[in-house]
């Protein structure tokens, strides 16, 4: 689980009987909070680990998931709060690599699949926001638990679309770290570039950003795929699609020269596996260090000094 400046008791106290370990990452929270939520750790057994805030969770995925010894990884956020039917049967589910729960908050009319479990060993988080990890050597084995399997969510949905402070600290991590003009919505599946959008753009991807009307037409087509193929995964594919589509406006008011050198970032650590390996945060010790820098800023700014200093030097900012 991570956390910043919210209270984690009421998750940890439904999920502490039936998993083996829990794990909750701190982003730097306020002292009260943390210390409120340290002090639980040492009553329920669990580890608390505080990290430096670099703006978004998914770039610290990897260094969690090495942390856990289980098999079986559950990822809930702290307004995520699993029903009795998941509690119950969690341990039933056999086997699989991926499993989608259906999470939602009826009082406000929404339910969507979102990926929740995962096999730890089969796969790899490469650290973009809003990201599915990939499969190591293999297709995913997928599995959509039942609704009465479901989780709560207290929050409001998509509260970037609600609260303006989100909403631009997305869209400037999206913006920095995944440029949307290129693959951004069809990366979160995990897919090679489709051949019905590369014929469109007339460009091999790589070489240039694509124009972001073909995008647009690409994702919609993608889109429908969904809509009659997988249907349960079609409500988060056109949620996230307007999300993309937000994002590229936003893209676009950066002056060209930052544009090239945002989309020159993103390409070279596309080439080293993603973020995570880029700026070497799946090594434990270098990720435990970050607080002990001076000169860093909590959030997107620090973010932004990880990246540019590892690719205007060629190596990982020195801590």
């Amino acid at each position: 689980m991570f956390t910043k400046d919210e209270m984690v008791e009421e998750v940890i106290t439904k999920m502490d009987e039936v998993v083996d370990e829990i794990l909750v990452i701190d982003f730097n929270s306020r002292d009260e909070i943390f210390n409120k939520n340290l002090e639980l750790s040492e009553r329920k057994k669990f580890q608390i680990i505080r990290l430096f805030d670099l703006g978004y969770i998914e770039i610290y995925r990897e260094y969690a998931f090495k942390k856990m010894k289980s098999q079986y990884v559950i990822n809930l956020d702290p307004d995520e709060i699993p029903s009795d039917g998941l509690i119950n049967n969690i341990r039933q589910l056999g086997n699989f690599d991926v499993a989608f729960i259906p999470r939602g908050n009826e009082e406000i009319g929404y339910i969507e699949y979102i990926p929740r479990i995962f096999k730890k060993e089969a796969i790899l988080w490469r650290g973009y926001i809003h990201e599915r990890p990939i499969m190591k050597d293999r297709e995913p084995l997928e599995i959509f638990l039942k609704k009465e399997y479901f989780i709560y969510h207290k929050a409001y949905r998509d509260t970037w679309k609600t609260e303006k402070g989100r909403e631009e600290r997305y869209t400037t991590i999206e913006c920095t770290t995944r440029p949307p003009i290129i693959q951004s919505f069809l990366e979160i599946y995990n897919m090679d570039f489709p051949d019905f959008l590369n014929k469109l753009a007339g460009k091999i991807f790589g070489n240039r950003p694509l124009n972001s009307k073909l995008l647009i037409a690409g994702m919609l087509a993608y889109l429908l795929k969904e809509k009659i193929s997988n249907p349960e995964r079609y409500i988060f594919s056109r949620e996230y699609y307007k999300y993309v589509k937000n994002n590229i406006k936003e893209f676009k008011k950066y002056e060209k020269n930052m544009q090239q050198m945002i989309i020159n970032i993103y390409l070279e650590a596309l080439k080293e596996g993603g973020l995570i390996k880029y700026l070497n945060l799946d090594d434990e010790r270098y990720v435990e260090s970050l607080h002990q820098s001076p000169y860093l800023k909590n959030g997107t700014d620090g973010l932004w000094k990880l990246l540019t200093y590892r690719f205007n030097e060629g190596k990982p900012y020195m801590v």
